[in-house]
């Protein structure tokens, strides 16, 4: 059974998803998609060193480490 576009706009709406923003993102060159990435997450490591512990930060970075190595096996640079 094939949805509507109706339909298919309403889930967008319902789930809060601007496929405008999404659509505008892959527009732009790979280089500054990869420079917006980079600025992010330089911007997060800035709020994690004000709110977090060195410890903290490490126990989370090891649990991300963690769960990509389950996600990706040996692809995953240790």
């Amino acid at each position: 059974m094939a949805r509507g576009a109706n339909e298919v706009q309403d889930q967008r709406a319902d789930f809060g998803v601007d496929t405008s923003l999404i659509d505008s993102n892959l527009r732009l060159p790979v280089e500054e998609r990869m420079r917006r990435h980079f600025e992010r997450v330089r911007m997060y490591q800035r709020m994690q060193e004000r709110t977090l512990s060195s410890s903290e930060r490490a126990s989370l970075r090891q649990a991300q480490v963690d769960a990509a190595i389950r996600r990706w096996g040996n692809a995953v640079p240790q």
